[in-house]
């Protein structure tokens, strides 16, 4: 190993704080090092941050010159997925599968089941090792990754699982059928995720197409724990031809069929309709709907009937917006601007953003994005997290978005929550902020709590109300949304 590595992996040590920092702020979770109300209270954080993580991409620019056979070793050290090792990996390239491939049949990537000393589990090696080839899908690694589909360890199936269904060739048919039948839910989930990134990208051999299709089939109308169903949409992506009259056998169309809603879900983004005398059926027998899933069915169901274009269906969406559930009133207002054209709002919007930049956005595009992020980043963690990041420099526009939607009650809780800082408003200069929120925080961590109560119950359909804005101002969230004026 060149002196090069062991400078790096010297500040590899010296860096770890700053990286368990990162890791706490990019995915939420707090592994050791900077904790976030640290973060918070510290005026100098983001500054001192930015230049570790500027220090962070010197070291993995540094690390993806060094030899494959190295830069695989340095996972028995770091086998995170966001670890400095697997990013240099990723940054070397394809140069560095045949020595990912041999660390796959290599004992010592195989950590067992350890535990640290806070008895959290300890990535084993090898699952690093699955996630980098992941990234580069290489097809020689199905006859080597195979043998994995019944290794003990659920994590380890999870990501054999992932990286066979990315491949998606002939060979790795049968190894997939047999993860789609695990016993574990998240294996089975990964499965049918990597086979979706498949089908995105284009790559799914015939011999693939049809062996996991009928091992999918059991498995699209049935609710999966993990939260992920994606039976039916791999199903579509697979064989669409084949799958609609699967996903639409009459015995099928029912309210209490389970994971009807994610088969609407699926068959809707596909462009598949049902027939409008099976939706309405649904609809009754449903009934009020008040609770999980039926709340679903009805949601999604409101949304097939979107894609119908008759005056029976816009009457039902329209009456359902006064719906007892919050959750069908969301759903229904979706579905109004689905009948109307706006398939999907947000995203023209976020596109035109990257095009143009905030400032070139329409007025009615600058209050819902800058409403859409103060919710997110609310809901996600408190209106701390709001002000500590770069979605509150446009908190005027969230604030006149919210007056401009209708939204009373969370414009009076978003003007408290800005009554905090005194005298002085949030500086929109992000730097600036953060030093008035840790003059503010440093003694009362708590300093929002009162305010995200009431906003957390949403008792006033801030959803329905962004949506209906995006409606009654539609020619900037329709599809001319995505080009340049």
């Amino acid at each position: 190993m060149r002196l090069g590595v062991y400078i790096i992996l010297s500040l590899l040590v010296i860096l770890s704080a700053a990286f368990a920092a990162y890791r706490y702020l990019a995915r939420g979770k707090a592994d050791g090092g900077m904790g976030f109300m640290e973060y918070v209270k510290d005026p100098t954080a983001p500054n001192r941050l930015q230049a570790e993580f500027a220090e962070r991409d010197s070291v993995v620019a540094e690390l993806a010159k060094e030899s494959p056979e190295e830069l695989v070793g340095l996972l028995k050290k770091d086998a995170d997925q966001f670890g400095i090792p697997a990013r240099a990996i990723e940054a070397a390239g394809p140069r560095v599968v045949p020595a990912l491939l041999a660390a796959m049949v290599d004992p010592s990537y195989r950590g067992g089941n350890q535990k640290d000393s806070f008895g959290s589990r300890i990535v084993e090696p090898i699952e690093g090792v699955l996630s980098c080839l992941e990234e580069f899908a290489p097809t020689e690694a199905v006859p080597v990754v195979a043998p994995l589909v019944r290794d003990e360890s659920d994590d380890v199936r999870k990501l054999v699982a992932l990286l066979l269904g990315r491949i998606a060739t002939d060979n790795a048919a049968e190894p997939i059928a047999l993860l789609l039948r695990d016993e574990d839910d998240y294996v089975r989930s990964y499965a049918m995720r990597g086979i979706l990134r498949a089908i995105e990208a284009d790559c799914v051999a015939d011999g693939f197409r049809q062996t996991v299709f009928d091992a999918l089939i059991p498995l699209a109308f049935r609710r999966a724990i993990s939260g992920s169903d994606d039976a039916p949409r791999c199903l579509l992506g697979l064989d669409k031809e084949r799958a609609i009259p699967i996903l639409t056998l009459p015995e099928r169309m029912t309210a209490d069929q389970e994971n009807l809603h994610e088969v609407f879900g699926a068959l809707r983004e596909s462009s598949v309709h049902v027939e409008d005398g099976t939706l309405f059926r649904i609809l009754s027998e449903l009934g009020d709907a008040n609770k999980y899933p039926a709340d679903r069915v009805y949601g999604e169901t409101l949304m097939m009937l979107a894609m119908a274009n008759s005056d029976k269906a816009r009457k039902t969406i329209q009456e359902s917006l006064g719906h007892p559930s919050q959750r069908v009133r969301e759903y229904a207002a979706e579905a109004q601007a689905l009948a109307n054209g706006l398939g999907e709002p947000l995203a023209a919007v976020w596109e035109k953003l990257d095009e143009l930049g905030w400032e070139n956005l329409s007025t009615p595009q600058k209050h819902v994005l800058s409403v859409r992020m103060l919710i997110d980043q609310v809901t996600n963690g408190g209106f701390l997290q709001y002000f500590v990041n770069s979605s509150s420099d446009h908190w005027p526009d969230a604030e006149s978005g919210f007056i401009a939607i209708g939204a009373e009650h969370d414009t009076r809780l978003f003007r408290q929550a800005l009554s905090k800082f005194g005298p002085e408003p949030p500086n929109v200069d992000r730097q600036t902020r953060h030093e008035q929120i840790a003059t503010i925080a440093v003694n009362v961590e708590q300093l929002f709590d009162d305010i995200e109560t009431e906003f957390y119950e949403d008792k006033y359909d801030r959803e329905v109300l962004l949506l209906q804005y995006m409606l009654k101002n539609g020619d900037d969230f329709g599809e001319n949304a995505k080009r340049s004026d």
